[in-house]
């Protein structure tokens, strides 16, 4: 809920303020923070990030489907008692 992260959400917000303020009116100093950084690191983590939502997209629907057969099923057994009486 919100009320859970909201901590996490202001202290974020406020992090992408302070930055994007320091871009606009310190633009040197943002350059001499950021000289020889480069963008390898984020293009191997967006790699990883990536196969590990595919891994959990396809686990929830394997969730999905499992449950799905198993409402079937149930459906199936209810029709079939309701046809008996």
């Amino acid at each position: 809920t919100l009320a859970r992260i909201r901590s996490h959400l202001v202290a974020n917000t406020l992090w992408a303020m302070s930055l994007f303020v320091m871009m606009h009116y310190y633009p040197a100093a943002v350059k001499i923070l950021t000289t020889g950084m480069t963008s390898v690191p984020h293009s191997l983590s967006g790699g990883a990030l990536g196969l590990l939502l595919v891994f959990r997209t396809n686990s929830a629907y394997d969730r999905f489907w499992e449950s799905r057969k198993i409402w079937s099923a149930m459906i199936t057994h209810l029709r079939e008692l309701a046809r008996l009486s």
